[in-house]
């Protein structure tokens, strides 16, 4: 069977391509967290991630962000995992995102998701016009420790940033096209297509998950724009595995180079004069035609 990282590699060249030859880049700066839960449970997302952090850079790449960076944020606090939420690393690049990664720890008990989100809010250093991305990774819902960090509260910093979220947590999803990897803001669903790739479907939702975790997390990374994924189609392994990564890539090259930004306004498309320009010669068409008659 393909390894994971020899699959990704793979991976990259189809999105990159996807992109680089049909996608026009709106945004040439990204600035990527990813919000860890540290408990015993989550070894196999460790490893995901220090494998998916540098395909994504790679994507990323292909598809014409050209400034890059990455930072990890740990959360689960416990008697033996003091300190927590905590930063692994601010902004690097991919490779120290991957090698911070290694310092994930696996003694967390207590696991609220928004100290993590909040604490990336207040202790990282972010480019200014960058496109922020969060992506929240946990297989428990919220253990709550902070009663001022409320779903109104997290979401209103999200957006008054423009920060889209994704969340790969314990839930699952259904679409028109059966049982889905995840769903998106609209209702898109990503399907395993049996063979390592995925199809899109329409009629995505949210139908099981852990505790609260479709309300707090769930919903709130749809309520920004993002994604929301199921981590257990991640732990099948083999091609759904697979199926998730492709999709998971996927979807986070669309999402960076075409999220809004702060402060930055979103540039004009290439495209748009001429759709002006259109416009307005079917419009003097339009007149003559009104004064001929």
């Amino acid at each position: 069977m393909m390894k994971l990282g020899t699959w990704l590699s793979a991976a990259v060249i189809v999105v990159g391509t996807a992109f680089g030859a049909s996608a026009k880049t709106v945004n040439d700066t990204s600035n990527v967290v990813f919000i860890v839960d540290e408990s015993g449970s989550m070894s196999g997302e460790h490893n995901f991630l220090k494998d998916v952090v540098t395909s994504l850079d790679s994507a990323l790449a292909a598809a014409g962000v050209t400034t890059r960076s990455y930072g990890v944020v740990g959360f689960g606090a416990s008697f033996s995992n003091p300190g927590s939420p905590r930063t692994l690393t601010d902004f690097v690049s991919a490779e120290d995102a991957k090698t911070a990664m290694s310092g994930l720890r696996l003694n967390g008990g207590t696991e609220d998701g928004y100290t993590g989100i909040n604490h990336a809010l207040d202790n990282l250093s972010y480019a200014s016009g960058a496109a922020i991305n969060y992506v929240l990774v946990t297989d428990e819902d919220r253990d709550n420790v902070d009663n001022a960090l409320t779903y109104g509260s997290v979401y209103k910093d999200l957006a008054d940033r423009k920060i889209l979220l994704n969340a790969v947590v314990n839930a699952r999803y259904n679409s028109d096209g059966g049982y889905a990897l995840g769903i998106d803001s609209t209702g898109e669903a990503y399907v395993a297509d049996g063979s390592g790739g995925f199809t899109r479907s329409t009629g995505g939702v949210a139908v099981s998950g852990s505790g609260t975790t479709i309300s707090n997390y769930v919903q709130l990374a749809l309520d920004t724009g993002g994604a929301a994924w199921d981590l257990n189609q991640l732990r099948a392994g083999g091609n759904t595995a697979m199926s998730f990564t492709q999709a998971f890539l996927d979807i986070k090259v669309e999402e960076i180079t075409t999220q809004p930004t702060d402060p930055s306004p979103v540039p004009v498309p290439a495209a748009f004069p001429l759709l002006l320009g259109g416009l307005g010669v079917m419009g003097a068409i339009g007149r003559r035609r009104r004064k001929n008659s």
